[in-house]
């Protein structure tokens, strides 16, 4: 949700959501047509979360800080994050409290970036509590009114008390805090009147003249009296202020405010009696025959002295409640005594077991565990283990912090430093002392990761580091915790144990998951880690260059794997242009060079390019006049449907006419002056070449298959084959040539030689030899020579290389042979 100005708005503002990703409030920065949030528009609003969070819009606050009048949450998921920004200030502050309302706040501060930190200002006269886990870097000011800490601020933020502002709690500090002067330090009770403060893992600097303590406690709860600690740190605590006691709710009760080491405590007067504690062991042992004696201790307070007792004593003990002490002798055996301890705040009781053994037992064997883990700074507890009834204990070797408690075998405490100590036990009873060997390690707390969801390309390397706290040793990754239509992560995407460095490749689009594990010595953190798989960007194919030329259409198709839905292309030919759909370039080009054009392809992931060379040539000198490249045939027509096969040479008529020997379909082809094709003649076998006379009136054709000349007469289309005698005979004739005389050079390709033909030969000799046949074609011939006697006319007509049997007979009204005889 994107907000603007709330300047005039001073009620609630509830924010809830059931996403778990689209979670956001974000002030705007004054882009896309909104007006830029200032700041300062929530500084009389009280807003609620549920599910929600604040993060600023890029730097939407030139001041660098979000103010909000009052803040609380409905759960623990809320968080307030900063923003990367473009320019200083490079932070995101959220200045809260300006209302003066008492609220809680159960979620977290964040850092967006570890260089955009979040920080925290409280101003007001109410009080702020903080519950949640925040992790921000960025300043912590109590600048009024009181800040309330029950979770913990595990960044490094910096804490600052100005005076008149509270600071304190039951949370835990990780970095330093500071108290100026007259400011106060704050601890708590709960329900059960248990006193607990700070604790920080820094130092503490308190005020050198004055300072305020006073408590937070449930109604209807009184302070108990007794030395409670309420502020500890890990550093140095320095400062020597006075301390003035402050509690109005209840007058009644004093307090003394005193620094003793790294530890701020207060010694209660006036309130509850605190019931008391039996502090003497609860086993003892002695031998059949020898004296017992037991001194019952308990904890008592001055103003209210604990009363003790022994109750149901063996035969053989007796109690002096003078002295407090059980003694007599005792048959072998084991007696529980009843030990109580009273005060006005009730009765303590508890047992005391007693052995007497009548023949010496053996010696305690312990059996706790031999290694032990304790997080550095927390409370820890391990309780020594024994058999053969063992009534005392000890522990030497302890790392700093940890104590043991002698009677119960209890060692606890927060260690301080952070290693391994070789610890040694010990367990006694009356026979003696058993030990063991502890290897006590302190440890960071378990790692803890940040669940992430992270956008990867599908056939792209995938590297994903496993970001975890406190130094874990080893990682891990769970993959059977997908469920529905999210996937476990593939067998090609694998784990390094030791780096934590998640890698492979994702094949198919959709939602992975996997839970990244991190762990040390305390333990093992974990937190899912969710993969969208989006389709690859286009990868465009195709030829790196084309070619086309001015004037002459042009298309070029762009190819893409991956999907792509849209195309575009840079740097295009003047005249080109690109269908944004279909990826095709077309057009007539209008000039020519050489183009670097950029081609794209689209697809939901992103774009993919390729650049082409685009090389567009001037007007070309050669038009294709009929047929079609590459396409074979003999079909007649307009000139883009008219077919040729191997055509060869041609000429043209003083008409504009031309004839072209279409030598693999064995004809002459006439193209007329509007492009139309016609075949002029048949039946010729491989003609290479054809010219024409002076007059225009006849064509010669170089018969290459036939090794012959055949005259065809323009005007009526007959066509006569040369009869030329004398040497060297015709050879596979291709090119020909006419003279202004009539002369014919013929290239006699087959004999290397080229041949004089003169224009008195020309005449066609089988004329006379025809008039006097049949005028109905009737076929006559010697050798291989065939003639024709052409009916109407009286003359010769054709005479082709081919036999002809006796009686075939020639359609007159045709210029081939009619074979049906």
């Amino acid at each position: 949700m994107f907000v603007d100005t709330f300047s005039e708005f001073s009620g609630e503002l509830r924010v809830n959501t059931a996403s778990s990703t689209q979670r956001w409030v974000r002030p705007l920065n004054g882009t896309n047509g909104y007006s830029a949030f200032k700041g300062t528009e929530w500084a009389n609003t009280s807003i609620v979360l549920d599910n929600a969070y604040i993060e600023p819009h890029r730097q939407s606050c030139v001041s660098g800080t979000v103010v909000i009048g009052a803040l609380s949450s409905s759960g623990t998921t809320e968080r307030l994050v900063s923003r990367e920004a473009t320019t200083a200030p490079m932070y995101t502050h959220y200045q809260i409290g300006g209302k003066n309302l008492d609220t809680v706040f159960n979620g977290a501060i964040e850092n967006k970036t570890a260089s955009n930190p979040a920080g925290l200002i409280k101003v007001g006269t109410g009080r702020f509590t903080l519950s949640g886990k925040s992790t921000h870097t960025g300043p912590t000011m109590v600048s009024a009114g009181m800040l309330y800490l029950t979770g913990e601020f595990s960044g490094t933020t910096a804490v600052t008390v100005s005076g008149s502002a509270a600071f304190g709690g039951t949370g835990v500090v990780a970095g330093n805090v500071t108290y100026a002067d007259d400011s106060t330090l704050v601890f708590a009770s709960d329900e059960e009147a248990t006193i607990s403060g700070l604790a920080v893992r820094g130092s503490v600097a308190l005020g050198s003249t004055r300072m305020t303590v006073t408590p937070v406690v449930p109604e209807g709860v009184r302070l108990i009296n007794g030395t409670h600690t309420i502020l500890e740190a890990d550093g140095n605590i320095t400062g020597s202020p006075t301390f003035t006691w402050s509690y109005p709710a209840d007058p009644a009760i004093t307090a003394d405010i005193v620094i003793v080491g790294s530890k701020v405590q207060v010694i209660i007067a006036g309130g509850e009696v605190a019931k008391a504690v039996i502090t003497s062991p609860l086993k003892a042992d002695v031998m059949t025959g020898d004296a017992f004696t037991y001194t019952l201790t308990a904890t008592s307070d001055p103003s209210n002295p604990t009363q003790l007792n022994a109750t149901d004593l063996p035969a053989g003990l007796s109690y002096d409640p003078s002295t407090n002490i059980i003694s007599g002798t005792l048959a072998a055996g084991t007696y529980a005594i009843t030990l109580t301890a009273s005060n006005d705040s009730g009765i303590t009781t508890e047992t005391l077991t007693v052995i007497s053994y009548a023949t010496l037992p053996p010696a305690p064997v312990i059996t706790s565990a031999a290694r032990s883990v304790a997080v550095i700074n927390a409370t820890y507890v391990y309780a020594i283990e024994a058999d053969n009834n063992p009534t005392a204990f000890n522990a030497t070797g302890l790392p700093a912090g940890l104590e043991i408690n002698t009677v119960t075998g209890q060692i606890t405490g927060k260690a301080k430093t952070l290693g391994t100590s070789e610890v040694t036990l010990f367990a006694s009873n009356i026979a003696g002392t058993g030990t063991a060997a502890l290897e006590l390690v302190v440890s960071l707390p378990k790692p803890e990761i940040t669940k992430e969801s992270v956008t990867q390309t599908q056939y792209q390397l995938f590297s994903h580091q496993i970001v975890a706290t406190n130094s874990p040793a080893s990682y891990g990754l769970d993959n059977t915790v997908a469920t529905g239509d999210i996937m476990a992560f593939p067998s090609t995407v694998v784990l390094d144990p030791v780096t934590g460095v998640i890698s492979g490749t994702f094949v198919t689009t959709g939602t992975y998951q996997a839970l990244m594990q991190a762990t040390n010595d305390a333990g093992t953190g974990a937190a899912t880690l969710n993969v969208v798989v989006v389709i690859h960007p286009p990868v465009i194919g195709g030829a790196d260059s084309a070619i086309g030329m001015v004037g002459t259409p042009f298309t070029y198709s762009i190819v893409a794997e991956h999907s792509p839905t849209t195309f575009a292309a840079i740097n295009l030919p003047p005249g080109l242009s690109v269908n944004t759909s279909t990826g095709v370039i077309s057009g007539t080009p209008e000039a020519s060079g050489s183009y670097l054009v950029s081609l794209i392809a689209m697809n939901t992931t992103g774009p993919g390019t390729k650049q082409v060379t685009f090389t567009i040539n001037g007007s070309s000198a050669l038009t294709t006049l009929a047929g079609s490249a590459g396409s074979p045939g003999s079909a007649d027509g307009p000139s883009s449907d008219a077919r040729f096969n191997t055509p060869g040479a041609g000429v043209a008529d003083q008409n504009g006419n031309l004839y072209v020997a279409d030598t693999g379909n064995g004809s002459i082809r006439k193209i007329a002056t509007d492009g139309t094709v016609s075949t002029f003649a048949t039946g010729l076998n491989a003609p290479a070449s054809v010219v024409i006379d002076a007059a225009g009136a006849a064509l010669y054709v170089a018969n290459t298959g036939a090794n012959g000349i055949v005259k065809i007469d323009i005007a009526t289309g007959v066509a006569t084959t040369l009869v030329l005698a004398g040497t060297p005979a015709l050879n596979a004739p291709t090119g020909l040539v006419i003279d202004a005389s009539g002369n014919l050079y013929v290239a006699n390709t087959g004999d290397h030689t080229i041949v004089k033909i003169k224009h008195r030969h020309l005449r066609d000799r089988a004329r006379r030899r025809c008039q006097r046949h049949a005028r109905h074609g009737q076929c006559h011939g010697r050798g291989r020579r065939l003639r024709l006697a052409h009916g109407d006319r009286d003359q010769c007509r054709l005479l082709l290389p081919l036999r002809c049997r006796y009686g075939q007979q020639h359609d007159p009204s045709h210029r081939t042979l009619h074979r049906s005889c």
